[in-house]
């Protein structure tokens, strides 16, 4: 209810926000006062999502900034450094507000002699255009950004109020995204994900007994498939108890064809939540393949970063050769994971870069093959005798075991 004081004859703040809500006037306007600026020059981080909460106290006004805006900001979730944003007036660029004539007539319960005042103690709203109602469900946050922009919208474009797609600015922000991140040479994602080979030893397994929470609907199949964030049971191994808090790694446990053991072949992490006497309760943290019955368990090993040095080319590097890839792929694709014949007792470390190359031989057709680079691989996790590396170029898919690889770079120590 829009109350005045007697002695004074003012209207309390209530009232006029009432009276705002009343009219369909946004708050944004009567958060407004002398202080916040006409323009805001964007520097590097802002969003419009933190400019609404800085200016106007309430971050959801958003939308009301770029509307005001959209000969500038082509998309909301995209602002650059050295844009000048309309905060208030009606710049270019600004959408005009409504008329008060037709704003819809106040439902108030105070005589409309003692209303108008309250409409008049907030001058600035008419340099603000009308809240919608869809600009509080409005989902998208803008994000902080950074590189060139497209052409602005269209004058009379329906699509102005979300912009427009424009691939090649996209593309552009999304280049500059990427090379604003600090470079990282080696990544826990990537190192728990490769899997390695046994090498022969004889691992402490614990088995995967599936997911303890029942289906909501009946399955036809016994073997249950678990996903992130399921709890599944699994049993210790022989002699062994695991303990709340232990991190675990779900693996696949293929056997090898090599002299260097079984491929173990990660599924999944989790994390032990509960121990009981027969079982052991653990929640799925990240998830990598499909995790079944069957599948062991393994104490998670530790990720140690490389810190964020490049490495450095070497002339002498290290000579390997491929053991086999983890999948049975008949051709070699792009991240695929390759075990190589070194590891940590041959100087091969995480980081390491390595080459693989065709050695020449005879062809039926009696023209002989020629050395040539085939990928280009990076060393991810590292065994005593061997290594895992990840392909992250490919010239020719056709590697086999036996394929030559060469160290050609190396982190610094």
């Amino acid at each position: 209810m829009a109350m005045r004081n007697a002695s004074t004859g003012q209207f309390s703040v209530r009232a006029i926000v009432a009276a705002g809500f009343l009219l369909g006037v946004p708050a944004i306007a009567y958060a407004q006062n002398a202080q916040v600026p006409e323009t805001h020059t964007v520097r590097k981080g802002d969003t419009l999502w933190d400019l609404a909460k800085t200016y106007f106290g309430d971050p959801l006004t958003w939308p009301q900034i770029y509307k005001m805006n959209t000969s500038v900001i082509e998309d909301p979730h995209w602002i650059y450094p050295g844009e000048v944003l309309q905060l208030s007036g009606t710049g270019a660029g600004v959408i005009p507000a409504q008329p008060a004539a037709e704003a819809p007539a106040p439902v108030a319960v105070a005589p409309a002699a003692e209303a108008a005042p309250a409409v008049e103690a907030a001058p600035a709203a008419e340099a603000m255009p009308l809240a919608e109602q869809e600009a509080v469900a409005e989902v998208g946050m803008p994000a902080a950004g950074g590189g060139a922009r497209g052409p602005g919208p269209i004058p009379g474009d329906p699509t102005a109020l979300f912009g427009r797609t424009n691939p090649q600015a996209a593309s552009e922000a999304m280049l500059v995204a990427y090379a604003e991140k600090a470079y990282r040479p080696l990544r826990p994602g990537e190192f728990y994900s490769a899997g390695f080979l046994t090498e022969g030893q004889k691992l402490a397994y614990g088995e995967v007994l599936g997911d303890v929470e029942p289906p909501q609907i009946a399955n036809l199949q016994s073997p249950t498939t678990a996903s992130q964030f399921s709890r599944i049971g699994i049993v210790p191994p022989k002699g062994a108890a695991y303990q709340v808090g232990d991190s675990l790694m779900i693996a696949e446990r293929i056997t090898g064809y090599s002299k260097y053991g079984d491929v173990i072949w990660p599924t999944g992490m989790a994390r032990v939540i509960e121990v009981g006497p027969k079982q052991t309760t653990a929640v799925i943290l990240n998830q990598y393949k499909r995790i079944r019955i069957g599948q062991v368990a393994l104490p998670l090993e530790r990720f140690t970063p490389g810190g964020t040095a490049r490495a450095v080319p070497v002339s002498d590097g290290i000579q390997a050769e491929v053991v086999q890839a983890r999948s049975e792929a008949v051709l070699t694709e792009q991240q695929t994971i390759l075990f190589l014949n070194k590891g940590r007792a041959d100087g091969v470390a995480p980081g390491d870069v390595f080459e693989l190359w065709r050695t020449p031989e005879e062809r039926w057709d009696a023209a002989s093959t020629v050395a040539e680079p085939m990928a280009r691989l990076q060393v991810v996790r590292v065994g005593e005798q061997t290594s895992s590396a990840l392909v992250v170029r490919i010239i020719s898919a056709d590697i086999n075991p036996g394929t030559s690889a060469r160290q050609v770079a190396k982190l610094p120590n």
